[in-house]
């Protein structure tokens, strides 16, 4: 039996289906607020990350999330070049296998194909790469291998360019086969050309399918069971450009839903923003820190803090020399209440002059620590460099206001029982704090006698 004068119209629903969906897809994540980028696809493409990951938590919504994108990267692209590419490829060499078998056998075909080749390309990855596949390139492939074997035996016999096709399918494939046998290396390690396990894994099936059904005796019957009329495929083709635009929509929409559960390990564009977040901030801090008044306060609270340690050594000192030296250590007690006391009056006023930048740094790095608590990898080698000078200069900044906050807590645990008996008077809070300053003293000769 020869279909040649059936309708031809799964090749145009594809076509026209891959470009709802991107350009559906493009517009769902402008409505989400995502710029729709190269990183973007990820949502429909498939992610090795996503289903390693989901497999290996037993993560019965990841695995099917995963699943669903073998079958939905295949009507997504890159850029248009791709996109057009592909269907120009696809229209010419599915042309033929459609007249000869039908629309539903070519859709089957082409899904199928493109789910083998990227299960395939997902199976050879290493778990610790990240991979996305995506592109009709897959299930075209496994077309372009039955054409190859159905035309070589006649099998399909349609016109003159039958030749000139058989001859675009092996062009197809010679950059796959080079690459793949090494001799285009700058080639199979680009990240353009990831696809080269797919290619191969694809065609491979195609000829397989192609050999079976040219040797198969119950051809006519395969082919009259993938037969239909003009209504059904109109309404074959209505019904997938709306599941495929409704799906892009949904998905698109529902991007900041994804990224959170699917993606917060793997969101380059979250890194870069938190990096560059960062690395401004940084920046901009430690200009602030060089101004005039700035660095004369950062000296006083360098100094100060300075001055605290050597009166604590000295403290230490006397304290495990044999003697009465108990005005000696009041003395020093208090030296070190003044270095302290004078430390946090210029920490505060660093604190007050470089007011936004401060903040603004402490929010990118409490962003950054966030996101990485959160489970997102970021290499912070670069940042540690970058951030390292002015974590130096704010460190005895830091030091004296935690020493000192230390002390105010401790001395109202002290005064809060006597604040209910009685007025509690300043010279019972200096009392206090004394007293406080001289427990952490005593620790620390404690410390050093041990």
């Amino acid at each position: 039996m020869n279909s040649s004068k059936s309708a031809v119209w799964a090749v145009w629903a594809i076509a026209v289906s891959a470009v709802f969906v991107n350009f559906a897809y493009a517009f769902g994540l402008i409505a989400a607020g995502i710029e729709p980028d190269m990183n973007s696809l990820r949502f429909l493409a498939f992610s090795n990350e996503v289903a390693n990951r989901s497999i290996a938590n037993f993560d019965l919504l990841g695995i099917g999330y995963a699943a669903f994108t073998t079958l939905s990267n295949q009507f997504l692209h890159g850029n248009m070049m791709h996109l057009a590419s592909n269907m120009l490829s696809l229209g010419l060499v599915g042309y033929a296998l459609e007249k000869r078998f039908g629309a539903k056998a070519l859709w089957l075909w082409f899904l199928v194909g493109g789910a083998f080749g990227t299960l395939v390309q997902w199976s050879v990855t290493d778990p610790s790469a990240p991979l996305l596949v995506f592109g009709a390139s897959g299930g075209i492939m496994t077309i372009v291998g039955m054409y190859q074997v159905l035309y070589a035996t006649r099998t399909i016999q349609w016109s003159n360019w039958g030749w000139c096709l058989l001859a675009f399918t092996l062009v197809l494939l010679t950059p796959n086969i080079l690459a793949a046998l090494g001799l285009m290396s700058d080639v199979i390690t680009s990240s353009a050309q990831m696809g080269v396990v797919v290619h191969l894994a694809s065609t491979a099936l195609g000829w397989a399918v192609g050999f079976h059904l040219s040797r198969s005796s119950r051809e006519a019957s395969a082919e009259a069971a993938f037969a239909t009329n003009w209504k059904q495929a109109v309404g074959y083709a209505l019904l997938t450009v709306a599941i495929a635009s409704g799906v892009s929509f949904a998905f698109g929409k529902s991007a900041p839903s994804l990224e959170q559960r699917f993606f917060k390990y793997e969101n380059q564009t979250l890194v870069s923003k938190l990096s560059q977040d960062l690395k401004w901030s940084t920046e901009a801090l430690d200009k602030a820190l060089q101004a005039p008044e700035v660095a004369a306060n950062l000296a006083k609270v360098q100094a100060g803090v300075k001055e605290m340690d050597n009166q604590a050594q000295l403290y230490v000192h006397l304290k495990t020399t044999s003697g009465d030296e108990a005005i000696k250590e009041a003395n020093v007690v208090r030296h070190f209440m003044d270095a302290l006391k004078t430390s946090n009056i210029a920490a505060k006023t660093v604190i007050k002059l470089v007011e936004p930048e401060h903040k603004a740094f402490q929010a990118s790095l409490n962003a950054l620590s966030k996101a990485m608590s959160s489970g997102l990898r970021i290499d912070t080698t670069e940042l540690d460099l970058v951030v390292a000078p002015v974590m130096e200069k704010l460190g005895p900044v830091n030091q004296a206001q935690s020493f000192m906050q230390a002390v105010f807590q401790a001395t109202e645990a002290i005064l809060t029982p006597l604040a209910q008996k009685q007025t509690v008077t300043r010279q019972m809070e200096m009392q206090a704090i004394f007293q406080v300053v001289t427990n952490y003293l005593d620790s620390m000769a404690t410390q050093n006698q041990q």
